[in-house]
């Protein structure tokens, strides 16, 4: 049996084996060796501790020969296209991305800085408070207020949870505040109180460069985007009566005879015109406002019954000029079977229903349902010692004599409630 010699490495038997090793290892990226130790010098020190870089006797640290290749490179410019944008002619582009700036507040030009808070508005007696009626009583806490909320023009509330000021606000017990108001909203019968609480969260430099990190989300675009759209939704300036908002859109509301006339359509239904805004990042942090045109259909402001005849005419398909049904063909005995009350029902879900039978009082109630009852058949006491009445009846005597009293009458309010009114007294309420 041959001995083993030193450096050489047997294999196992199997295939045609190795040999001997070469005293320089392969290049794990491939390629022969002798070529790559031309290129590059053999790294003959270890990781430990006694390979440490050589030190002179002044106590410089002795630069390898790879250190001393590297302070020799230099940067070289790669070569930029021949003739770049010379090709063709130049023309004028029109983008729906406009640039503004963001300023500064100090001679320090580092910025601007805002505060923020959280911002609750609830009521214990309501689950849910939607984002118009939060805008509807943090604005009329804000004028109610003016001690605490000093300059209004220099707040931004997201009409949810976000509130945004140049200045600090003086809150009490070390930055939280609980502040009760008196208010009726449109949905409300009477009066009803409601807190504002807010808790101060920070101070933030408006810094858009934060809004590429991965992962974070951007303070400063979610600022820009809430100030923006502020003077359209702001219930304390007069020219946001003229917009409805929804999100990041801002809709105006038609007139008659106006600049955007509303496009309309079957079913009780109109398309209204508006714009869509969103705070972008461009090419070396520079601040845009993106506006895009915006379009969705809203339900027509018009009396409820020429509603319930658009539902029914939309429900047979009827195109238009050749509708089947009409309000001159309403009469006192009219009634609407089980299939058109349940389609009107289901077009009236989450709107707002105004009453027209008191002047200058009246009122505007969430709707519930369409009832299988009319004003004729349903009676109620109006106290313990009088006979019942009929809501025709009691119409009758206290307003003016209905004309449709076999109508289904219309659920209207708290759903624990009951209100109950004819449709011929309704319409729908002008607040989207």
């Amino acid at each position: 049996m041959a001995e083993k010699m030193p450096g050489e490495v047997r294999g196992r038997g199997r295939g045609r084996g190795r040999g001997r090793l070469s005293e320089t290892a392969p290049s794990p990226v491939g390629g022969d060796s002798a070529e790559l130790a031309a290129l590059q010098p053999l790294r003959t020190d270890s990781l430990s501790p006694d390979s440490a870089t050589p030190v002179q006797s002044d106590g410089r640290q002795e630069q390898s020969p790879t250190n001393l290749k590297m302070e020799n490179l230099s940067l070289v410019s790669v070569m930029e296209r021949p003739n770049f944008g010379q090709a063709g002619r130049p023309i004028k582009l029109s983008a729906n991305y406009f640039d503004f700036k963001i300023g500064v507040v100090d001679e320090k030009k580092v910025g601007l800085m805002a505060h923020r808070y959280e911002c609750l508005v609830e009521n214990p007696y309501r689950m849910k408070i939607d984002r118009d009626e939060k805008r509807e009583i943090f604005w009329q806490t804000v004028s109610k207020y003016p001690n605490v909320f000093i300059r209004p023009t220099h707040l931004a509330y997201d009409d949810s949870n976000c509130l945004w000021t140049m200045e600090k606000l003086k809150l009490d017990d070390g930055g939280l505040m609980s502040i009760e108001i008196e208010l009726m909203l449109v949905r409300d019968r009477r009066p009803s109180t409601y807190k504002v609480e807010l808790k101060y969260t920070g101070a933030f430099l408006i810094d858009l460069r934060e809004s590429i990190e991965p992962g974070g989300t951007s303070v400063a675009v979610q600022l820009i985007d809430c100030v923006t759209t502020q003077r359209l939704r702001c219930p304390l300036i007069e020219q946001s009566r003229n917009w409805y908002s929804w999100g990041r859109s801002m809709y105006r509301m038609p007139e008659p005879g106006g600049r955007f006339p509303p496009i309309s359509l079957s079913g009780g239904r109109e398309v209204w015109t508006g714009f869509h805004m969103a705070a972008k990042v461009g090419q070396g942090w520079k601040p845009l406002i993106n506006v895009d045109v915006s379009h969705t259909a809203f339900t027509k402001r018009i009396p409820l019954l020429q509603f319930l005849c658009d539902v029914l005419n939309a429900a047979e398909k009827c195109r238009p000029g050749q509708e089947k049904f009409f309000l001159r063909d309403l009469n006192a005995e009219t009634v609407l079977d089980e299939r058109c009350r349940t389609n009107l029902e289901k077009n009236l879900k989450g709107l707002l229903i105004k009453t027209t039978h008191m002047e200058g009082k009246n009122r505007s109630y969430r709707f519930n349902a369409v009832v299988s009852r009319s004003a004729e058949s349903t009676k109620f006491q109006r106290t313990s010692e009088e006979a019942p009445i009929s809501i025709a009846e009691y119409w009758e005597e206290k307003y003016f004599k209905l004309k449709y009293p076999k109508l289904p009458l219309l659920h209207l309010g708290p759903r624990q409630k009951n209100l109950f009114l004819p449709m011929e007294c309704c319409s729908i309420a002008d607040e989207p």
